[in-house]
């Protein structure tokens, strides 16, 4: 094999492993899609979804984010407001707190409760109302289990592990998803803290044109790889 000859494989190699690549890509960018385009007819049905009852122990280990989460959800059962964590946020407020309360069901099971934002000045639970049955009235949005992006970022995720480890809760019966308060009907809502509402319900879906140009890309590669094949398969001016 000649040194050209040599050039032109690995050339040719390189551009066919590019093109699976690039092919990936799209494939991947294409299930994103699908999933994005599930989530937002979910999240378009919240207000005209009949809530669900929060699934228990028995359905949690095959219990699956595409299936539940932004599902309403009708709580019932008591707050252990003395186990009260609190979780970094940033929102449309500004940067303060989630306050996550603790609900005992009736089942015996418990499931974390985001009530909703506080600001630094609401911070203390003693400046401002404790959980009420009231709140309970209303359905909540099911959420699974956060994950810190980074280890130093523990405090700034709703990692139900984390939070029922340092409330002392029993590992075993505590549903691995939590539930974000749906706010209050009425102007007096805007001025209630903790501050119900801010779950993030808009999302943006780029996917189908990422997935538009990874393909392309993956056909370019290809034909790339195609054109320096053939040009070595052509036979050299004879002598």
């Amino acid at each position: 094999m000649t040194a050209g000859a040599g050039v032109r494989t690995a050339l040719t190699a390189l551009l066919a492993a590019l093109a699976l690549a690039f092919a990936a890509l799209a494939h991947w960018q294409w299930q994103r899609l699908l999933w994005k385009e599930a989530l937002l007819a979910r999240v378009a049905r919240i207000d005209t979804e009949a809530p669900i009852a929060p699934p228990p122990p028995a359905e949690w280990p095959t219990l699956r984010l595409a299936d539940v989460e932004y599902r309403p959800v009708q709580l019932a059962g008591r707050f252990d407001a003395a186990r009260e964590q609190r979780v970094l946020a940033s929102t449309e407020l500004g940067r303060g707190r989630w306050v996550m309360v603790p609900l005992l069901t009736r089942e015996g099971f418990w499931v974390w409760v985001n009530r909703g934002f506080v600001d630094e000045a609401h911070r203390d639970p003693a400046s401002r109302p404790a959980p009420s049955d009231a709140e309970l009235q209303r359905p909540g949005l099911l959420r699974f289990s956060e994950k810190p992006w980074l280890p130093g970022l523990a405090d700034a995720s709703r990692d139900i592990a984390r939070l029922s480890a340092a409330a002392g809760l029993p590992a075993d019966r505590v549903a691995p998803y939590f539930v974000d308060a749906r706010p209050a009907a009425g102007a007096s809502a805007q001025e209630t803290w903790p501050r119900a509402g801010l779950t993030v319900l808009r999302f943006s879906n780029r996917h189908l044109g990422y997935a538009l140009t990874w393909a392309g890309l993956a056909l370019a590669a290809l034909a790339g790889a195609a054109l320096v094949w053939r040009q070595g398969r052509r036979p050299g001016p004879q002598g």
